[in-house]
């Protein structure tokens, strides 16, 4: 049976998910449940039907729920308070995408439209896999991590978990990018990065830590 899926989050990124999940033709309704808006709000052919502190009153047996909050810390924390209460997570995984044999995609875990994820990866919980981001063989990705549009990741590359590469970067074989790390918009990453820190340019050097609050 076609479950309802409930997206937690209408932003921008909540529209993202529920096109993807629309894509997939897995589910018989698509709604969401935000802080910001209005309960009966229209987002598009989605309504918004509560918030998210109340999913335990939409959880059954034939509806699971998803994650749209851009924020890693965020996303982590809606994430964990979800599979403790043992409710259902969608994986959403965009049919244009193409994932290769031999990769595991963790729960709760978005691929958006015209990516390309390559053999013997491994994907996190968690994570955004935004528009159009390659991500090339024996590649590990950690939980809660943003891999935004357009970036490229060659072969045997690690990202640690909670970090964030921004968009249109690419990262050489063989790197490994640190916990909590921000890597800078159109970066070229040539040389493992620390974690907690904000890195940026070609090659991509820190300028900064990045605090954790």
């Amino acid at each position: 049976m076609a479950e309802t899926l409930y997206i937690i989050g209408a932003g921008g990124h909540g529209k993202v998910c529920a096109d993807t999940a629309k894509a997939t033709g897995h589910y018989n309704h698509i709604a969401f449940l935000d802080s910001q808006r209005d309960i009966g709000d229209a987002i598009g052919e989605w309504e918004v039907v509560g918030r998210p502190e109340s999913f335990a009153d939409f959880a059954d047996t034939h509806s699971v729920f998803f994650v749209a909050i851009g924020d890693n810390r965020a996303r982590r924390q809606w994430l964990q308070r979800l599979t403790g209460e043992q409710v259902g997570i969608a994986t959403l995984v965009h049919p244009t995408s193409i994932i290769a044999e031999h990769v595991h995609i963790g729960a709760g875990t978005l691929v958006v439209a015209g990516s390309i994820i390559n053999g013997f990866t491994q994907i996190g919980q968690g994570c955004i896999i935004n528009t159009a981001t390659s991500i090339d063989h024996d590649c590990s990705i950690g939980d809660y991590v943003h891999i935004a549009p357009g970036c490229h990741l060659a072969g045997t590359v690690t990202v640690g978990e909670e970090a964030f590469v921004g968009i249109g970067s690419a990262v050489i074989p063989n790197i490994s990018i640190g916990s909590h790390s921000i890597i800078g918009a159109g970066s070229a990453v040539t040389s493992n990065i620390d974690g907690n820190v904000v890195a940026v340019g070609s090659p991509a050097r820190p300028i900064r830590p990045h605090h954790r609050e």
